[in-house]
C-alpha cells in the first residue's frame, strides 16, 4: 500500500509520519497490498468545505476519512484518502498540551482505522477506536503518542 502526503502548509516530520503510516497499516487488517492512501493536510476552512460538501456537515472538524473500496473497482481503487485540518491539529495539540507531530500522528492513526472499518460514532465504539489506538501507539510508536492516550 503506497502512502503520499499533499499539502500546501510545512508537516511537521513530514518523513518520520510517513514512515509512521506504513508501520500503522502493518498493523492492520487490510485485504489489499496494492492501492494507495492520500493523507492531505489542509486549512480549517478547507476541512469544513469537505466536510460540507461530502458528509453534509457545515463544520470544522479535525480529520476526515473516506474509505473508496466499495465504488470503485479493486483493481483502480486507490483505497482512501484521509483529510487532516492542520489548523486544528495546531490547536488540539496546544490544548493538550504535545507537541503538532504528536497530534498529527493521532490524527492520522485515527484516520487510517476508520478506513479499515472502526467507527467511534457510540460511546462503545470509541472505546474500542481509542483502544485500538492505545495499543498501535505502544506497539510501534510509543514515542509519537500524545501522553493522554496512552494513560
Amino acid at each position: 500500500m503506497k502512502v503520499a502526503f499533499f499539502s500546501n502548509k510545512k508537516i511537521p516530520k513530514k518523513n518520520l509520519l510517513l514512515r509512521f503510516s506504513h508501520a500503522v497499516l502493518r498493523e492492520l487488517p487490510i485485504l489489499r497490498k496494492d492501492g494507495e492512501i492520500c493523507i492531505l493536510f489542509v486549512s480549517d476552512k478547507k476541512i469544513q468545505e469537505i466536510n460540507k460538501r461530502f458528509l453534509n456537515s457545515n463544520k470544522i472538524t479535525d480529520v476526515i476519512a473516506f474509505n473508496y473500496e466499495e465504488f470503485l473497482s479493486k483493481k483502480e481503487a486507490p483505497f482512501g484518502d484521509i483529510v487532516i485540518s492542520l489548523d486544528t491539529a495546531t490547536r488540539q495539540a496546544k490544548l493538550r498540551g504535545h507537541s503538532v507531530l504528536k497530534e498529527c500522528a493521532l490524527l492520522i492513526l485515527h484516520g487510517l482505522l476508520h478506513l479499515v472499518g472502526v467507527e467511534d460514532k457510540t460511546l462503545k465504539e470509541r472505546d474500542k477506536m481509542f483502544a485500538l489506538q492505545k495499543k498501535i501507539f505502544l506497539k510501534i510508536a510509543p514515542n509519537l503518542a500524545p501522553p493522554d492516550v496512552l494513560a
